[in-house]
């Protein structure tokens, strides 16, 4: 029991430095709406400065402290000043990778500064030294004294911000920024002081817990993910809570280091956090309130077009040079990038293609190359065979990773993701159990078709199948660009609802997303591995490089097939040490070039440079074609499928859709109250009702949109009742929506595509890598035709007007072949020859191509026209039911609806609309 009692005290410790970093994170992301990936470099230069001036100079600790501090505070002002005021318009996704080049910068200059990650040094103790004795148990006085500093700095934290004006501006401005720049409060400057603070509390943090844990650039940067699960715990919002979840979290690791004598448990106190982490994810899902004003885009995707006759030859004349013609260091110097360069790939599918954004690509790498060196190690097998083990092994660890990451995405799937990562390299590549002992993994020199690839004995060998591997791993990745996969993961991507309306399940896309990303991290991964006779687990995979690879990635260019061929030079050993190496000893700062390139790429074109270099040959190319750079850029986007090979024309059987007794309510407020309808092929039904009725609720409720209980659902003799959106819509129930939500990264071409074709797996691929394009379905072309988008086919619609945008919403709806499509208000927006126009289109979908179109509009002009039966709603209530004639002439839809529209129509002198409206 004493023991018990002891390690708990000894726990508090960390408890308590994370209790300072969590709550210090949540003070910043209360300021600024951005979770800090650097608050543990902040801990880490707070501790640094502190050895730098206590230790090195014989500056008395109790000043060392102060300037540490000062120090830190610095930093982050700094950070907020030439990073996130710059980037105050980006979505927060981005925000939080220009966080990750922070982290790059100040974990570089302090390698440079003081060392590899191997050095341990030891600061001067600032806390008074000693030990108290309770009976049997012995108490330091530094856990006490550290204690008690996080107890009153998280308590002085609650108080400030409920009962101080500042605080209270604070709060305000986390739940509307806006509204609190509207009553006097300057968003910014709140920022400034919430990460001028925070860093100095984290800064602080450092040189309290460097004297008990030493300096190790790791494990303090990465002392941030005990913070983000304490934080998770307390909703980013709840300071006290972040108190007694970092005691739980240390104490918790202590009682493990007590109990977990085993050498099996070894590293598995490391992964208290991430089980922290995985927790709260499960039970809450999206755990982490993002806060921004902008609709959240990435950067943008590229077309994936490869030029094999280019590629090929250049791949064989270059592995021709490193044979025979290159130097060693420089033909190691591009297998080394190869290897980096697959890696990235990786995260260009997860994140550039899907927009999942993965702290734990080398994690995932690290597994393959696990699985591929015992399985050599312990059986002996053949090189080929590990490495398709390898691969797949991969592959599915990473679905089982996937799996609590599907109810998330965005920033909190980082904080998964980086937690996920730690866990990995504690529990398993840094126990010699599992690892093969202090030596390594032995796997010998490497055999493939005969060909001896031994990287000691034959390294121009390995370097030219290292280079082949990257080059075929980036035509296939660009050709899952242009497939029908690549389609998919681009639409969950840019809107999830949007994908789901068209029938692409957004669970089953992320899963292949994960798949084939971590199939491909995993070649990387072993091709790394087995650069040697010996495989070291414990270096090259861990979270650090983890994070450095995706800001690698979006340098080069996030979307982007040819981006890693760029963003793999600041990998260390790569081309871009090479060349550093030949100016004097640079490499060690490739880490910080790579975090500047990073930053000052968000700051200038978040796209990357293979999108910049892209974009100066546009121009280069329209000046020498005397042609607009647009021209030149449109021509060089996903162009429309050809119409030579027309798919055959999918007739949809006569169905109706019947709903009876929908109810939706939001808390204790019934949007929609027992509501029934019906629409059958070939009908337009008009669902109208005054702003408010829940007419669009009830599109959402009919699509899966939202939950609602009925008694009755079904198309034809399905019942849709506990079917999902996705599968909804591949029954045949799609819709548009009231604000468009097309898909931005896609061309109108590929939005349509997205809608009409299904999954088609590795053929898709295939097909894609000969270079074939599928065409548009002769109903969709005729849609295309009818709709007048023949000619922005291969634009992307934010690159069209507003009306044409809202044809392309339409199109794409019914470009996914349903039976019953639903419009909320198509003619929002358009002027009086448009809405004729959408009048025209709305009547042939469902007398030409026999669809039953359900269509929530306010314009009556429109409805009258278009509509065999009306359905009225008032205040979630059906009030009437009936042909447009009978309805507009019932006394209460005069009285709820149509009159008052008459009244302030007539005040505008509408004559046209009042006219339909009937007087």
């Amino acid at each position: 029991m004493t023991n018990f009692i002891e390690f708990a005290i000894l726990g508090i410790a960390a408890s308590s430095a994370y209790a300072l970093l969590s709550s210090s994170l949540v003070l910043i992301y209360r300021g600024s709406g951005i979770l800090n990936i650097a608050h543990g470099a902040y801990a880490m230069a707070g501790g640094f400065l502190y050895y730098q001036f206590s230790t090195l100079n014989g500056i008395s600790v109790v000043w060392s402290a102060v300037l540490a501090v000062l120090g830190a505070c610095v930093l982050g002002a700094l950070t907020h000043l030439l990073v996130m005021v710059p980037l105050r318009n980006s979505v927060p996704l981005v925000r939080v990778i220009a966080t990750l080049g922070v982290l790059a910068v100040l974990q570089g200059l302090a390698q440079v500064r003081y060392g590899g990650t191997g050095n341990a040094l030891v600061a001067d103790p600032f806390l008074p030294q000693g030990k108290v004795t309770f009976h049997d148990l012995i108490v330091p006085y530094d856990r006490i004294i550290l204690f008690g500093f996080a107890v009153v700095v998280v308590l002085g934290l609650h108080f400030f911000s409920r009962h101080t004006t500042i605080g209270l501006a604070m709060t305000a401005a986390a739940e509307n920024e806006i509204g609190a720049a509207s009553v006097g409060w300057s968003p910014n400057l709140l920022a400034l002081f919430t990460w001028t603070v925070g860093a100095g509390l984290a800064g602080f943090a450092g040189v309290m817990i460097v004297p008990l844990i030493g300096l190790q650039v790791p494990t303090l940067t990465l002392i941030v993910i005990a913070a983000m699960a304490a934080a998770l715990f307390a909703s980013f919002e709840s300071f006290p809570k972040t108190l007694v979840a970092s005691m739980a979290i240390g104490i918790l690791q202590s009682w493990i280091l007590l109990y977990g004598t085993n050498a099996h448990w070894a590293g598995v106190g490391d992964a208290v956090p991430f089980l922290g982490i995985l927790a709260v994810m499960l039970v809450r899902g999206s755990a982490l309130p993002l806060r921004g004003h902008i609709v959240e885009q990435l950067p943008k995707v590229g077309s994936g077009r490869v030029r094999l006759g280019y590629l090929i030859p250049i791949v064989v004349v270059l592995g021709l040079l490193m044979i025979w013609v290159f130097s060693l260091d420089l033909t190691t110097a591009i297998a080394v990038q190869s290897i980096a360069g697959i890696v990235l790939l990786s995260v260009v599918v997860l994140t550039g293609y899907a927009g999942q954004l993965s702290l734990a690509q080398m994690g995932l790498a690290g597994i393959g190359a696990y699985f591929a060196g015992r399985l050599v190690s312990v059986t002996g097998a053949p090189f080929l065979l590990a490495l398709i083990v390898g691969v797949l092994g991969a592959v599915v660890v990473g679905l089982l990773f996937a799996l609590p990451a599907l109810r998330t995405r965005g920033v909190n799937l980082a904080v998964v993701t980086l937690g996920l990562g730690v866990a990995v390299q504690s529990v398993l590549f840094e126990n010699g159990l599992y690892t093969g002992g202090s030596k390594g993994t032995n796997v010998g020199a490497a055999h493939l078709f005969g060909i001896n690839l031994d990287p000691v004995a034959h390294p121009q060998r390995y370097a030219v199948f290292c280079l082949v591997s990257f080059a075929l791993a980036g035509v296939l990745v660009a050709a899952l660009r242009r497939s029908t996969i690549g389609r998919q993961l681009i639409s969950i991507r840019t809107n999830e609802r949007a994908a789901a309306s068209i029938g692409i399940s957004v669970f089953r896309t992320k899963l292949l997303a994960f798949g084939i990303s971590s199939g491909i991290a995993g070649l990387g991964g072993i091709l790394l591995a087995f650069n040697g006779h010996y495989i070291t687990y414990s270096t090259g995979f861990d979270a650090l490089t983890s994070i450095n690879q995706v800001g690698n990635a979006v340098v080069g260019g996030l979307g982007y097939a040819s981006g890693p061929l760029v963003g793999s030079t600041l990998q260390a050993g790569g081309i871009g040490s090479y060349v550093l190496n030949h100016f004097g000893s640079l490499d060690p700062w490739l880490t910080v070039i790579g975090g500047v390139s990073l930053i000052l790429m968000l700051l200038g074109n978040a796209n990357g440079a293979v999108a910049n270099l892209t974009d100066m040959t546009a121009s280069l190319v329209a000046r020498f074609r005397g042609r607009e750079p647009a021209e030149v850029r449109a021509g060089e986007k996903t162009s429309a499928p050809s119409r030579t090979i027309p798919e055959p024309s999918v007739d949809k059987p006569s169905l109706a859709l019947v709903a009876r007794d929908v109810t939706v309510r939001y808390g204790g407020v019934t949007a929609v109250d027992s509501v029934g309808l019906e629409v059958r092929s070939g009908e337009v039904v008009g669902l109208i009702g005054p702003n408010g009725a829940g007419k669009t609720t009830m599109i959402d409720a009919l699509t899966g949109f939202v939950a609602a209980d009925m008694a009755e659902l079904r198309l034809g003799d399905t019942d849709l009742r506990r079917t999902p959106a996705h599968r909804r819509a591949r029954l045949g129930l799609t819709r548009s929506f009231q604000s468009l939500e097309l898909l931005e990264d896609l061309t109108v071409a590929d939005n349509l595509m997205a809608a009409a074709e299904r999954h088609q797996g590795l053929r898709g691929v295939l097909e894609s890598v000969l270079g074939r394009r599928r065409s548009l379905p002769v109903r969709v072309q005729e849609i295309v035709d009818q709709m007048g988008l023949g000619d922005c086919l291969h634009l992307v619609p934010g690159e069209l007007p507003y009306g044409r945008r809202r044809l392309v919403a339409i199109a794409r709806a019914a470009a996914a072949s349903p039976t019953i499509l639903l419009l909320d208000e198509p003619a929002a927006g358009l002027d009086d020859t448009e809405t004729r126009e959408l009048a025209t289109v709305i009547r042939s979908l469902a007398e030409e191509q026999g669809l039953g179109v359900l269509l929530v509009e306010h314009d009556m002009s429109l409805v009258m026209d278009v509509c065999d039966q009306l359905v009225v709603l008032n205040f979630g209530q059906k009030i009437a039911e009936g042909s447009p004639a009978e309805v507009q002439q019932l006394r209460v839809v005069r009285e709820a609806y149509l009159g008052d529209m008459e009244d302030e129509e007539e005040a505008d002198c509408d004559d046209r609309t009042v006219a339909s409206a009937g007087s």
